[in-house]
């Protein structure tokens, strides 16, 4: 399905002056690679830390936040404080939180 809709994409937007096949293979690695980057894992273990106060998920399925300024990881909480997580309860490793592009309402 994702290399379908890529390879679409890729066909509606060649600039004429390319050749067709070679663009649409480009565009198709762009899109793959671009997907795969935003599916990795981050090892907090090797350095690999989110930006300051962003949320990301850890390997629990839990929505975390590190906090640069103490070192140290929070559990988010849209509805009370953020919660400091112990040493032991630290995330082994997390993801970026992508979310879908809506849709632009049509006129």
């Amino acid at each position: 399905m994702f290399e379908k809709e890529a390879e679409r994409k890729a066909i509606e937007t060649c600039p004429s002056n390319l050749d067709m096949p070679t663009y649409v293979q480009g565009f198709v690695n762009g899109a793959e690679f671009g997907y795969n980057k935003a599916n990795e894992w981050h090892y907090p273990s090797k350095g690999e830390l989110p930006k300051d106060g962003v949320q990301v998920l850890s390997e629990k399925g839990h929505l975390v936040i590190y906090k640069g300024d103490c070192f140290c990881w929070f559990e988010y909480s849209p509805n009370a404080d953020n919660i400091k997580l112990k040493k032991w309860e630290e995330p082994i490793a997390w993801k970026e939180i992508i979310l879908p592009e809506l849709p632009k309402e049509s006129k």
